[in-house]
């Protein structure tokens, strides 16, 4: 699948791209991935490109591959994200704009490449089995997010720079 423009692949059940598929984004391009309702996208194959993608839509995406060769950064802005992998997230910036995110990788998951992170909203890390270091890439603050760590513990190592605070919500530990 490649997004040679600012495109949307939409689920409206179950979308499963397989290991043998690729995802490619070309530069100064968004792909959007929508998971409406309780749908559910899993991508297990890889993604690769300069181009970004966009998770909207209430519903649960899976990124399972090792997405080393995409530099485009990833937004989340609804619905939730889990990752299975260090790499899920490719090397580009990780944007939290909304929704929730867990790791479902087996065991606790330090991301690779210390992505730089934006907070541009509230988000949640749910936690539900282990804990997530999202890594010690330089953190944005583009206003004051609540944090909700609902179990386990999420760490942040990286600066944070921005003239606005945050806030630590929920039972888990923010780092």
């Amino acid at each position: 699948i490649t997004f040679g423009g600012n495109g949307t692949l939409l689920s409206g059940n179950v979308l499963d791209v397989q290991a043998a598929r690729t995802i490619s984004i070309l530069g100064g391009f968004v792909g959007t991935l929508s998971a409406s309702g309780n749908n559910t996208m899993s991508i297990e194959g890889n993604i690769t490109g300069l181009g970004g993608l966009a998770k909207v839509g209430n519903g649960l995406l899976y990124l399972n591959g090792t997405n080393d060769n995409f530099s485009g950064g990833f937004t989340l802005s609804a619905g939730t994200l889990d990752l299975t992998s260090a790499s899920a997230l490719g090397t580009g910036t990780f944007t939290l704009t909304g929704g929730s995110f867990d790791n479902l990788s087996g065991t606790n998951l330090t991301l690779a490449g210390n992505l730089p992170l934006t907070f541009n909203g509230s988000f949640t890390y749910l936690g539900s089995a282990n804990s997530l270091n999202l890594g010690n890439g330089s953190v944005t603050l583009l206003r004051t997010p609540t944090i909700t760590v609902a179990n386990n513990t999420l760490t942040i190592d990286g600066s944070i720079a921005g003239a606005f605070g945050l806030t630590k919500s929920g039972a888990g530990t923010l780092l």
